[in-house]
């Protein structure tokens, strides 16, 4: 016995052997489920060949070639049911397909363009209209001491340069020179 899997279909051939032409027929038996039960058909084909394998071969093909008309008629029976199916399944196309139109967003006042940091260039120039005189170093310390506050405690720019004007106006020891802040640490008790 011979069998295979078409389409959901299994195909049995059952070739015998005729004793009166000498010759294999071929002959195939198909199941296939059909809701909860089963049904299947039973063919035989007037075809003789020599050998069980031509007659085996031959069944299955025109087995499949049964199952493949069999379901073209059970198509043509229900036309509206199937254009019901093509009509549900372009609709979930379409759906995939498009792309809605976003509304223009609203045409708001135009933004002024908001300066998002404080320079060491402006650092220093801010320092120097006070008329105190520090070395380069010294500024790229206390520079780099007042950004990692910046970070930390999460000013804003605009609060980072309130700390820097707030450390010039506080009043200097009687004789001593002018001092910045050179760590996070000074930074952070500017208030």
């Amino acid at each position: 016995m011979w069998s295979q899997l078409y389409r959901n279909h299994v195909l049995m051939a059952f070739p015998t052997y005729d004793s009166a032409k000498h010759a294999w027929v071929p002959q195939v038996d198909i199941n296939w489920f059909v809701g909860p039960s089963h049904d299947s058909t039973f063919v035989r084909f007037p075809v003789r060949f020599l050998t069980e394998d031509e007659a085996v071969s031959w069944a299955l093909s025109r087995g499949q070639a049964w199952i493949d008309k069999h379901l073209e008629r059970l198509q043509g029976r229900a036309p509206k049911r199937r254009r019901m199916f093509d009509m549900i399944k372009a609709f979930n196309q379409s759906l995939t397909t498009a792309r809605p139109q976003q509304p223009p967003p609203a045409l708001a006042a135009p933004k002024r363009p908001v300066k998002m940091s404080f320079t060491f260039d402006e650092f220093a120039h801010l320092l120097a209209q006070k008329r105190f005189t520090f070395s380069v170093k010294t500024l790229q310390k206390s520079y780099a001491a007042l950004v990692k506050v910046k970070k930390t405690k999460r000013w804003s720019w605009a609060e980072t340069k309130r700390k820097v004007m707030r450390a010039q106006q506080a009043p200097a020891p009687a004789g001593a020179p002018r001092r910045i802040p050179l760590s996070e640490r000074a930074w952070g008790r500017i208030h």
